[in-house]
């Protein structure tokens, strides 16, 4: 039980430190056309420790991507730094990793952003072409209703539930890519999330074009469309969407790497403590801000873990530090949301076995115990009998993946 062949397979930067991240994007065959009023579903999918072997191409992260996109969503993965050959090497303390899921975080929510509203283009043009409306002006937006907000589930397995329940809150994201500097990481990801989405629109009116040719010729139904979105072959997308962000990467890693090696030189000659070397977001030359013209739909956000992973364990894996992520924008601080809550505000799952041998299936009860019988909590959990943390018992992995379906048709 496996994703098929990826729509797209990108990069973008990470906006914790510009390394490029490998990502993919699966887009559904059904659920996602462009007449359809209902707003899209999308997935973020976190992988195992890369150390260990985890990346985006783990089986547990294949088969939840593989029913989620079976049901309409549209599935998102990424490699952490340092995964499966990506640039860069695992950290520590997990923050750079939580900087790599913030990337792919604020890149959905773009994503899904220019899918509602350019199909809402497609809608309007086409009433239009249907009948004539006096008071219809070209180029206006089809009103998007805030109950009609797309739903985004943020999901990670073992080592990526550490990084997804230390996400920050989905209006902290919204606000970290809606003023992004030109050039800056966010930007690149709002240019590539937004010229994707281009693709994807031009894709499904293909798609629905030569269905429509189709049905008027009764073609016979065994003939190839070449309007599919699911083809043996994907589009792949590299390098730079904007000069600005290459000229900046470029420059910062010449400047670090000449730092560098003077600082090294000093140090063989004073032997003193290594410094700080300057965040790029320290750099001032860097002031004009990207016109995106796009009020943001904030999606409705929901948590999906698997076989999470607790202290003591857990403090290992990021060396006791306290996980949080904070970005500071040039001429501005944005302060992080308290993330404590947000397992219990916003609807969302844990599923796990009683044979996990990273964290007791008794600290695992107490855990997911408290966080439901908060007051008003929307948090939920499962355990299945006999399950390992690797899900390779006969019959587990199928009602870890039936859980996961029950409680998300249950969803609003």
């Amino acid at each position: 039980m496996s994703l098929p062949s990826p729509t797209f397979i990108f990069t973008i930067p990470s906006v914790h430190d510009d390394t490029i991240l490998n990502c993919r994007l699966y887009v559904p065959r059904k659920n996602l056309v462009l007449h359809d009023i209902q707003p899209p579903r999308a997935a973020i999918i976190a992988h195992p420790y890369a150390p260990l072997g985890g990346c985006y191409d783990d089986p547990i992260v294949e088969s939840v991507g593989f029913v989620l996109w079976r049901a309409g969503y549209l599935i998102g993965t990424f490699n952490f730094r340092g995964a499966s050959g990506v640039a860069g090497h695992t950290s520590w303390s997990a923050k750079p990793e939580l900087g790599d899921f913030v990337s792919m975080y604020g890149f959905m929510i773009n994503y899904l952003n220019c899918l509602i509203l350019g199909r809402g283009r497609y809608q309007r043009n086409t009433n239009q072409q249907l009948s004539s409306i006096p008071s219809a002006i070209e180029g206006e937006e089809l009103p998007i209703k805030p109950h009609l907000s797309p739903r985004l589930l943020l999901a990670g397995y073992s080592y990526g539930s550490i990084i997804t329940s230390h996400l920050p809150d989905v209006e902290y994201v919204a606000k970290l890519f809606k003023n992004a500097v030109s050039g800056s990481a966010e930007s690149e990801i709002q240019l590539r999330a937004s010229n994707l989405s281009s693709q994807t629109l031009k894709d499904l009116e293909t798609r629905q074009k030569h269905n429509r040719a189709k049905t008027s010729r009764r073609t016979p139904t065994t003939q190839a469309n070449p309007g599919s979105l699911q083809s043996s072959s994907s589009v792949l997308v590299g390098g730079f969407e904007s000069e600005a962000a290459e000229e900046r990467i470029d420059r910062e890693s010449r400047r670090s790497l000449d730092l560098r090696k003077s600082l090294d030189r000093v140090r063989e000659k004073i032997h003193v403590r290594p410094h700080r070397v300057p965040d790029s977001s320290d750099t001032s030359d860097e002031d004009t801000r990207v016109n995106c013209n796009l009020d943001v739909i904030v999606p409705e956000i929901c948590y999906l873990l698997i076989s999470p992973v607790l202290p003591p364990v857990a403090r290992f894996a990021t060396f006791f530090s306290s996980l949080s992520f904070i970005r500071r924008q040039p001429g501005e601080h944005i302060s992080n949301h308290d993330v404590s809550n947000l397992l219990v505000r916003y609807p969302s799952l844990t599923v796990y076995g009683n044979k996990d041998f990273f964290t007791s299936a008794k600290k695992l009860r107490r855990w997911t115990q408290d966080l439901s019988d908060k007051p008003g909590s929307a948090f939920e959990y499962r355990e299945v009998e006999g399950a390992g943390h690797f899900w390779r018992e006969k019959g587990v992995l199928e009602q870890m993946l039936n859980h996961i379906m029950d409680w998300e048709s249950s969803l609003p």
